[in-house]
């Protein structure tokens, strides 16, 4: 199925409800469920040509927030077993190494340089809401737009770091994070 922008948003509002509720209920949470929405719409567009028409839509949506869900629950999972191995780890010396120093830096630059390659829009809302720490609310009205364009566009940052970090040996360990 070949939709361009405009068809697709036709095609996908009257699910947006249901997907919303399937996200609060699996997130328990209405900014995550709201997150989970935005990222499921867009690898619903991305991935559009992949419907077999004549399909269930609803179903073939649910499916991707649901798998975003699980995915994130892993990473979650898998970080905090992480954080847990290293709380039991003996305390030695708390003076990072100085190769650690190194990468941490050089991490952090590369992590900079992405969010800088992120379109202006994309790029202040992650400052504002990731770095800065502001809410959704506090992001909509400094830059003069609802608070779901707000989410919309940090969903869609944070996706943009992801695939840019990803493929980056410095800034993997980040998009684990």
């Amino acid at each position: 199925m070949h939709l361009d922008a405009t068809a697709f948003a036709r095609w996908a509002a009257p699910e947006r409800p249901y997907l919303e509720a399937l996200g609060r209920r699996l997130a328990r949470n209405r900014d995550d469920a709201e997150d989970l929405v935005q990222e499921t719409l867009l690898r619903a567009f991305v991935h559009r040509a992949e419907f077999q028409p004549g399909t269930n839509a609803r179903a073939w949506l649910g499916r991707i927030l649901r798998n975003l869900f699980l995915d994130q629950r892993r990473r979650a999972a898998v970080a905090a077993r992480t954080a847990q191995s290293h709380a039991h780890e003996p305390e030695g010396d708390p003076t990072p190494s100085p190769e650690s120093q190194v990468d941490r830096a050089r991490a952090r630059r590369r992590v900079r340089a992405a969010i800088a390659e992120l379109p202006a829009p994309f790029r202040r809302a992650v400052e504002q809401v990731d770095l800065e720490g502001a809410d959704y609310g506090s992001a909509a009205r400094a830059e003069g737009c609802p608070e779901g364009t707000v989410m919309s566009r940090v969903a869609r940052g944070r996706s943009r770091l992801r695939e840019a970090l990803a493929a980056d040996p410095f800034g993997a360990a980040w998009v684990a994070a």
